[in-house]
């Protein structure tokens, strides 16, 4: 892959990164308050963006965790700082692995980036 390919791929991984760093459970009282529709348009276009990106770190996450064991504990090593304890792999070629099997399977599963 060309630095060009590469960039667009690193975008994405890096959002997905964000994602999994946020805290998932939510602490104190929801943000919203149940409601009734009226019938209208009921969410912002903020909240209807908020909830595609999501939907897209959930669908990259599970590509990355179809990936060989190694490619993902590399993924997971590089962006998410996890420790490397596939001593007997290489990361740089597990990474290498990842970053040339992702793009085929975020393609196959729809996501663009």
């Amino acid at each position: 892959m060309t630095a060009r390919d590469i960039a667009p791929l690193e975008a994405l991984l890096s959002e997905w990164a964000q994602w999994m760093s946020h805290e998932k459970v939510g602490r104190g009282y929801p943000s919203r308050a149940a409601g009734l529709s009226s019938g209208g348009p009921s969410e912002s276009f903020e909240d209807l963006c908020e909830r595609a990106d999501a939907q897209r770190a959930r669908t990259v996450d599970a590509v990355i965790r179809s990936l060989p064991t190694g490619a993902c504990a590399a993924v997971h090593s590089v962006w998410l700082g996890s420790r490397w304890v596939l001593e007997w792999m290489d990361r740089a070629e597990c990474y290498a692995q990842a970053c040339e099997r992702l793009p085929v399977e975020l393609n196959r599963r729809g996501v663009v980036y």
